[in-house]
């Protein structure tokens, strides 16, 4: 008798260990499949998932092989031949309900999170190319608002819905009546197919070159044509309250030792998905037919998941202004 409720017990603690560590496929798959649907920024990044897979859940899973006997185990009627560890009814209640469960409060924590600290759900769909969020700077259109300093001192002299941020004020916090209308990202408007010198420097400009190793890159003339179509760049008030913030993600001594390091050997460490450089279509030119005109692979370089906004056409450098000589007046 006690061999067969061992037996018993050893069966069914297999069958909620196994049904424990497949539960969480689903909420670790959806946060990918969103990203890759939705272009929205990676709630769940692969180090996370091997933090929770390796770290969080060893114990618990394991755990579920010392569980003791349920009080009917000697009760049930013997198993059939066609028990099986794993059963359509087991992969149903696994994914079907505990998974999806978990996948939805897991979407439901990011959100708040990230409204929270000033990215509104509506702003992040077609904005989260791993290239793009984070790495490149966010251009938004305000109705109202205010721009703050580091401080939280407010500047009345200017109205985000017509005026661009300042160094002194950068952060927009919407007060009581300010929203964010639209959102998106410059033109990735100049492209050049060589690498750059191994020898890059990012604290000696001789070091930069011409070449963006073959990635769209935005220029000084893309995020002027931003702003004239009334988007300036986004950087909520609401992050500034996080814990996690530091002032030098708005700017650092470029002469620190500290900072940046590595940055000579591996260009991505800060410009992620576009060569480092402030870059113009005016000037990153040697064909004389280009003199005192954009020249460079315009339009074309919209990437998945970087999305202009709606006044795109209108923001395409070439359309409000063909002269660089006016330009850069």
């Amino acid at each position: 008798v006690n061999g067969v409720e061992e037996g018993r017990l050893i069966f069914d603690n297999l069958k909620k260990s196994i049904a424990y560590t497949i539960q969480s496929n689903i909420p670790e798959i959806t946060p990918f499949l969103a990203f890759i649907i939705f272009a929205i920024p990676l709630p769940l990044t692969t180090f996370l998932i091997l933090a929770i897979d390796l770290g969080t859940d060893m114990i618990p899973a394991i755990s579920m092989a010392s569980e003791q006997p349920e009080a009917d185990i000697m009760q049930r009627r013997p198993r059939t031949k066609s028990d099986r560890l794993v059963t359509p009814a087991m992969i149903q209640f696994s994914y079907g309900y505990i998974g999806m469960i978990q996948a939805l409060a897991g979407f439901f924590t990011y959100m708040v999170v990230m409204n929270d600290y000033g990215y509104k759900p509506q702003i992040l769909f077609n904005r989260g190319n791993s290239d793009a969020f984070g790495h490149q700077p966010f251009f938004c259109k305000f109705s109202g608002g205010h721009y703050v300093n580091l401080a939280g001192d407010i500047n009345e002299g200017l109205n985000p819905s017509i005026d661009p941020p300042t160094r002194e004020y950068p952060f927009w916090f919407e007060g009581y009546d300010g929203k964010v209308v639209d959102c998106g990202y410059a033109y990735n408007d100049f492209l050049s197919d060589g690498s750059p010198t191994l020898l890059f420097d990012f604290r000696n400009s001789e070091t930069y070159t011409t070449e963006t190793n073959g990635k769209h890159t935005a220029t000084i003339e893309s995020y002027e044509a931003m702003e004239q179509n009334h988007y300036f760049e986004y950087i909520p008030w609401r992050g500034r309250t996080s814990s996690y913030w530091d002032d030098s993600m708005l700017f650092h001594n470029t002469n620190d030792v500290n900072k940046g390091g590595n940055l000579a050997q591996n260009t991505n460490t800060y410009f992620r998905g576009r060569a480092a450089g402030l870059w113009s279509l005016c000037e990153q030119t040697s064909d004389p037919s280009c003199e005192n005109q954009f020249c460079g692979d315009r339009g074309s370089a919209i990437v998945r998941g970087v999305e202009v906004p709606a006044a795109a056409l209108n923001a395409d450098p070439s359309r409000f202004s063909t002269n660089c000589t006016a330009q850069t007046a």
